[in-house]
């Protein structure tokens, strides 16, 4: 068994790289135009730190929440079965997506991901 010192540590450099990755990212998709602009990099820092404040936020409170709820009971019931814990894990998120997509979208797309 870990201690809560480590444990605390592993997630929150969990969520401090997957926040960095995901703005990085989206921050790169977000401003991608075929034509030069002035201050590309003064726009991306932007767009970086826009989404980093929002996704680290998601992550921090949501992602975070569910990966210690199913983690301490995957540790009790099935721990054996670490496949499980990542589909469990996997469908949290698409839950989160779901919900988002369906009232964005018109849903549909986050089902096709499951397949």
């Amino acid at each position: 068994m870990e201690s809560t010192k480590r444990f605390i540590l592993r997630k929150l450099s969990a969520t401090f790289v997957a926040t960095t990755i995901f703005a990085f990212l989206f921050g790169i998709v977000d401003g991608f135009e075929f034509e030069m602009k002035y201050n590309q990099g003064n726009q991306f820092i932007q767009r970086f730190y826009f989404y980093a404040i929002y996704i680290g936020a998601i992550i921090l409170f949501y992602g975070n929440t569910v990966s210690i709820v199913v983690e301490k009971i995957q540790m009790k019931w099935f721990p054996q079965y670490n496949w499980l814990y990542v589909f469990i894990l996997g469908v949290f998120g698409l839950a989160n997506g779901l919900l988002f997509q369906v009232a964005t979208f018109g849903g549909g797309f986050a089902l096709l991901g499951m397949l």
